[in-house]
């Protein structure tokens, strides 16, 4: 194992181990908390102190940013990484929808942080804390320092360990497989570009949907328990609008990384450069038989 892989994973068991100890102790102290108030000190803690102050500590002794894909891209690819956070909003969404079902069905009761809050300011405040600050300091974390210094031992080992870490490093065990397809999909948008940038676009819009989804919606409908027909169909068109733009996102991106004239590592021939994405898809595929298998033997 070479020094910057040795030292990438050095830094990163230490953000883990400090960044659970700290949503922990935030937790007991905050038990009855203020929505922004919980994300100010979640985010001065965690994506500040613990995440943000060591990635930038190590790209600066290592090469500096460039060298860990804090490249920067032209705008039409900031577009795509747009587009291609919208594309993750309605897929992940999709699947989130499904997956409630499947645990609802074996009488478990998923736990949610709510994100949603009263006046405009208050949203604002939201937004910034909780899409901002974590796309721009996560991005860096995986898709910067973790990605960059993994390439050199194949791009299909570095795609799947760093997707599996972000997975991960998120904690929600009943959510592991919607994460480990954003991560998937944003780390191949990393190494097809060669810029952490598009992902920082793509991981910002999608919480941002989030919160204004959040926010939108009625308190009262939604702590209720859809059934698989109320949801189902839904859920599907969800999953099937996403994958239009994520076609659409990844395609433009990759086209955009060569006018620019980069290269990913081991790229295939022709001009789409699915890095990510077909092993992203096969994953919601098995999810979505297995989730259907399920919840029809359970529910009538």
């Amino acid at each position: 194992m070479n020094k910057p892989i040795e030292k990438a994973n050095w830094i990163f068991v230490g953000i883990v181990i400090l960044a659970f100890a700290a949503q922990f102790l935030i937790q007991i102290f905050m038990p009855a908390h203020d929505p922004v108030q919980y994300y100010a000190v979640h985010v001065l803690v965690v994506e500040l102190l613990i995440i943000g102050v060591p990635v930038t500590l190590f790209m600066r002794k290592n090469g500096g940013p460039e060298q860990f894909f804090v490249r920067k891209t032209g705008a039409f690819e900031w577009i795509w990484g747009v587009l291609l956070g919208v594309g993750l909003f309605f897929f992940i969404t999709g699947g989130e929808s499904l997956l409630t079902l499947l645990w609802n069905s074996l009488g478990i009761e998923i736990p949610y942080m709510d994100v949603a809050v009263n006046g405009v300011w208050r949203v604002i405040a939201m937004i910034v804390l909780v899409a901002v600050i974590p796309a721009l300091m996560e991005e860096q974390l995986f898709r910067g320092m973790l990605l960059s210094t993994r390439l050199s031992q194949g791009r299909t080992r570095a795609l799947w360990t760093v997707a599996a870490l972000f997975a991960l490093m998120h904690g929600d065990p009943y959510m592991l497989p919607v994460t480990l397809v954003a991560g998937l999909v944003l780390t191949g948008a990393a190494i097809s570009t060669g810029s952490v940038y598009p992902g920082i676009a793509a991981h910002l819009v999608h919480n941002v949907l989030s919160i204004l989804i959040s926010n939108a919606a009625d308190p009262e409908t939604a702590t209720l328990l859809p059934s698989f027909s109320e949801i189902g169909t839904t859920a599907f068109i969800y999953i099937g609008i996403g994958l239009v733009f994520l076609v659409m996102a990844r395609f433009g991106l990759s086209r955009a990384a060569a006018r620019r004239g980069y290269l990913p590592p081991e790229k295939k021939k022709g001009p789409f450069d699915y890095t990510g994405f077909l092993p992203a898809f096969l994953a919601w595929a098995v999810l979505l038989a297995v989730n259907l298998y399920v919840v029809t033997a359970l529910l009538p």
